[in-house]
């Protein structure tokens, strides 16, 4: 109310902040009107205006004996008249100024008031026009609620209808999958030697029933690592080395779900070894079979079946460290391979060990 009453307008503040300083030196501002009056039209003998007529007037008259005085003389003669013109409007300007006192307290107490409501609402005195709009605005809003709330209560309704239809086709094509994924990962854990670990994949709804992004099912991956061992989330139920051929099982069969084509695997045979290894190496070379498998490992068993082999080690001279990367040839990745079965000492029965990890993953 207060700001539909202050009535301001937009840029009126600037412009109120002009007018107030024009009255505050109003009297100085009407003095050097009238002298420039007095100078340029009022004085006798020596107005600017009459002096330059009568320079002109002179020039014209020698022109008719010499021409070339005449562009002179009209210079002259337009100069007379552009200081007419020139008294003209500060005569119009002396009139139109204000020196009434009146005057100057109606301006201070306008621009106190605008000044009064910008400290209150922590704008500047222009932004009031705005801010006024914005709340019309919102009142208007505020008006339309209950309107507006039945409307939205309509919608809500509809799309909570459209909601819960597919949510149901969603749940009823999740536990399709679900079964479906259960049998494959189960496979894949026997190729994986994993043949007595328990795998489900469980869809089940949730509690609250409250509608989300993702449906209204809670999705779980259950293990029994054991036999006689219950059911247990993926989480609790794998140690590191089950998680990792776990993980791998399921990469394997969800790689053709997806169009990925590179997958990458850091160290996926973290705390397995000997024919466990062995299965994960080649299960990856499986997978390389329609993309590309980047495989970070430390077992010789895994290495051995990879289609190419790059030696990653660091060198450090005291001051920097830098890390190589080196593609083996067959000799050298013979001699990797040997590094990783013997360790520091290199023997003839660990090179013959690398050949055969060799040939038979190539078998």
């Amino acid at each position: 109310n207060e700001l539909e009453q202050a009535d301001i307008e937009p840029g009126e503040f600037a412009k109120l902040e002009g007018r107030h300083k024009q009255l505050r030196h109003a009297v100085t501002l009407a003095e050097a009107a009238d002298q420039c009056l007095e100078l340029l039209s009022a004085a006798p003998d020596r107005a600017a205006s009459e002096t330059t007529g009568r320079a002109a007037g002179q020039l014209e008259n020698g022109a008719d004996i010499d021409p070339e005085l005449g562009p002179i003389a009209e210079s002259v003669r337009a100069l007379q008249y552009e200081i007419d013109a020139a008294v003209e409007r500060i005569e119009r300007y002396r009139e139109a100024l204000e020196t009434e006192p009146q005057a100057l307290m109606e301006v201070e107490e306008r621009r106190h008031q605008m000044r009064t409501l910008a400290r209150k609402h922590r704008k500047e005195p222009d932004e009031l026009p705005a801010l006024l709009e914005q709340w019309r605005q919102e009142l208007e809003a505020l008006d339309r609620i209950e309107q507006d709330t039945s409307q939205r209560e309509q919608e809500l309704a509809k799309a909570l209808a459209v909601y819960h239809e597919r949510a149901s086709v969603l749940s009823t094509l999740r536990r399709a999958c679900a079964k479906r994924l259960t049998q494959q990962v189960t496979g894949q854990l026997a190729e994986l030697v994993m043949a007595n670990t328990r795998f489900e994949t469980r869809v089940e709804p949730r509690d609250d029933g409250t509608p989300r992004a993702d449906g209204l099912d809670r999705v779980q991956l259950m293990l029994a690592a054991n036999p006689g061992e219950p059911m247990r989330t993926l989480a609790k139920a794998a140690s590191g080395g089950e998680l990792s051929r776990i993980m791998l099982a399921l990469k394997s069969v969800l790689a053709d779900a997806v169009s990925t084509p590179t997958l990458i695997f850091d160290e996926v045979d973290v705390g397995v070894g000997g024919k466990s290894a062995a299965a994960i190496g080649a299960k990856l070379a499986q997978l390389a079979q329609e993309r590309q498998v980047l495989a970070i490992t430390h077992l010789p068993q895994v290495a051995a079946f990879g289609a190419a082999h790059l030696k990653v080690e660091k060198q450090s001279d005291g001051e920097r460290t830098r890390v190589l990367i080196e593609h083996l040839n067959a000799k050298n990745r013979v001699e990797e391979l040997a590094r990783m079965l013997a360790g520091t000492e290199i023997t003839g029965s660990a090179r013959c060990n690398a050949e055969d990890l060799i040939r038979d993953a190539l078998a």
